[in-house]
C-alpha cells in the first residue's frame, strides 16, 4: 500500500522495542529520582482500585469492595498474580508496561514506525499509565489485536477480542459496533451472528459475578452514572470546562494541543484524498475511530472532559497521526530525541510541577 511507504514503512519489533525501551528508561529515572517507584505506582490515578478488585477477584472475596471501573484490566491482574505468585502491585505493572511494549510493536505493524513511535513517546497519558497503571495500555492491546485480526479476516477473533477491550473500558463497545456494521454491509450474516453470540457470551459472563457478589449486574456501568447524563452536547462540556473551571494555562495549552491534534487529524483521515485508500481497506478501524472520538467529545463531565481528554483520546492517536502523515517530519532523529524527552516530562508531569520546585 501506498501507507506504508517512507516514514510508515513497518520496523523490525527489535528497533520498536529498543525504541519503547528508552522510552521507558526515560520515564522510569525521573520518577525513580523523586520517590520509590511502587510508592508512586500506588500514589497515581486509579491505581488503588484495580489493585484492590484484583486482589478480591484473586481470593473471591468480594466483601465491603467498592466499585469503581470496568474489572477487564483487574482480571488480568490477578491473573498474572496468581500465575507468577507475585504481589498485586508487582502484577499490576506487569499487565500495564507489557501491554504498552505489545501496543507499539503491534502499531508497527498495523500502522508503521511513525505511528508506533510517536504513540509510544508523544502522550504524556500513555506513558504515565504505560508505567505507573492504568486501564489504558491492557484496552489498547486487546482492541489493536482485534483489528489485526479483521485484516485477516479471523471476525470470530476480532470480536472475542472487541469484547474484551469493552471489559475493560466501556467505549470498547465501539470496536464491536464497528464489525458488526462492516459484516451487516458485506451481507456476511453468519459471521454477524456469530460476532454477536460471541459478545453475548463475553457480557453474561462478565456480568454474573456482579450479580452474584454485588447484587448489581449493572455495577460497573452505575459506578459512572451521577445526577448528569454521561453523555451530551459535543464539546458542550469541554467549553464548559474551560470557561467555569480554574484550568492553569499549561493544562490549558496541552489539552487543546491534543483537541486540535485529534479533531483535526481525524478530519483528514475521514474526509482527505490521501487516506481514501486506507478508509475502503479497512472500513472497521475508519468506524471505529469516527465512533469512538465523537462518544469523548460528547463526555458530560466538566471537570473530566477537557483536563482528561488526552487520556481519553489515547485510541484515536494513531487514526490522528494517519491524517496528519502529509505534514510529519521526516527525520528519524527527532523521534529518538522524543523517546527520552516527552517521557521524562511525562514523569514529571505525574509528579507535579509543583512538587518538582519544592523537591
Amino acid at each position: 500500500m501506498h501507507f506504508m511507504q517512507g516514514p510508515f514503512m513497518r520496523a523490525s519489533w527489535q528497533k520498536l522495542t529498543v525504541f519503547w525501551a528508552i522510552c521507558a528508561l526515560s520515564f522510569l529515572a525521573v520518577t525513580i529520582h523523586f520517590r520509590p517507584y511502587f510508592f508512586a505506582v500506588m500514589h497515581f490515578g486509579d491505581s488503588v482500585s484495580y489493585v484492590s478488585v484484583a486482589r478480591a477477584i484473586a481470593t473471591w472475596n468480594f466483601a465491603g469492595l467498592h466499585v469503581f471501573q470496568f474489572w477487564g484490566v483487574s482480571y488480568a491482574v490477578a491473573l498474572v498474580s496468581l500465575a507468577g505468585r507475585l504481589s498485586y502491585p508487582q502484577s499490576f505493572v506487569i499487565v500495564c508496561a507489557g501491554s504498552s511494549l505489545a501496543v507499539t510493536l503491534l502499531a508497527g505493524r498495523l500502522w508503521g514506525w511513525t505511528v508506533a513511535a510517536l504513540l509510544t513517546a508523544l502522550s504524556f497519558e500513555w506513558m504515565q499509565r504505560s508505567l505507573l497503571g492504568g486501564s489504558e495500555p491492557f484496552f489498547m492491546l486487546l482492541l489493536l489485536i482485534a483489528f489485526w485480526c479483521v485484516r485477516r479476516e479471523k471476525w470470530e477473533m476480532a470480536a472475542l477480542f472487541a469484547a474484551l477491550a469493552t471489559t475493560v473500558r466501556p467505549l470498547g463497545i465501539c470496536a464491536l459496533v464497528a464489525i458488526g456494521l462492516v459484516l451487516l454491509i458485506r451481507k456476511d450474516y453468519r459471521r454477524f451472528a456469530h460476532a454477536l453470540g460471541i459478545g453475548a457470551l463475553i457480557g453474561v459472563l462478565y456480568v454474573l459475578p456482579l450479580h452474584f457478589y454485588l447484587h448489581d449486574s449493572l455495577a460497573t456501568v452505575h459506578s459512572y452514572e451521577t445526577s448528569r447524563h454521561l453523555f451530551g452536547i459535543p464539546f458542550y462540556a469541554i467549553l464548559q470546562g474551560t470557561l467555569y473551571y480554574h484550568v492553569p494555562l499549561t493544562n490549558l495549552a496541552l489539552s487543546y494541543f491534543w483537541i486540535i491534534l485529534i479533531m483535526g487529524g481525524l478530519g483528514l483521515f475521514a474526509l482527505s484524498e490521501s487516506c481514501a485508500e486506507y478508509r475502503r481497506e479497512y472500513p472497521v478501524e475508519l468506524i471505529f475511530a469516527l465512533l469512538y472520538t465523537f462518544a469523548i467529545c460528547c463526555y458530560n463531565y466538566p471537570e473530566w472532559a477537557l483536563g482528561n481528554f488526552a487520556r481519553f483520546a489515547i485510541p484515536s492517536i494513531p487514526f490522528a497521526l494517519i491524517g496528519w502523515r502529509r505534514f510529519t517530519p521526516k527525520a528519524e532523529t527527532l523521534a529518538w530525541v522524543s523517546a527520552v524527552v516527552f517521557p521524562a516530562l511525562a514523569a514529571c508531569s505525574a509528579y507535579g510541577i509543583r512538587n518538582i520546585v519544592k523537591f
